[in-house]
């Protein structure tokens, strides 16, 4: 059995900003509870792998590989996290204003 499901927020934050959280790997470990174990320096582009550690002392591996990207509107993702479960994950950023968005992944 599976299911599809679209959460959505919105943040009072620029798309500019969710963007730069979503894009800058060192900056991961100030929004996700998890430590970037091996991940670029510098912005993200199609083609990247980040390796986050997760859970009790950060030892569950979670992959982040990087499809797409289009610039302060989606983040295309495949990620892997432990007991082999697979996401394929889509972030849509839609301005709403200069100081707010709305997020949605699915």
């Amino acid at each position: 059995m599976s299911f599809q499901t679209c959460p959505t927020d919105i943040f009072e934050a620029s798309a500019e900003h969710i963007w730069e959280l979503l894009t800058t790997p060192r900056l991961y470990e100030e929004w996700v509870d998890a430590r970037l174990l091996n991940g670029p320096e510098r912005p993200l582009v199609a083609g990247d792998r980040l390796i986050l550690g997760a859970g009790p002392g950060h030892r569950l591996k979670v992959v982040f590989d990087v499809l797409r990207l289009v610039p302060k509107e989606e983040v295309v993702l495949d990620v892997r996290l432990p007991f082999g479960v697979a996401n394929h994950e889509v972030l849509r950023i839609t301005p709403l204003g200069p100081r707010r968005c709305r997020v949605t992944y699915n």
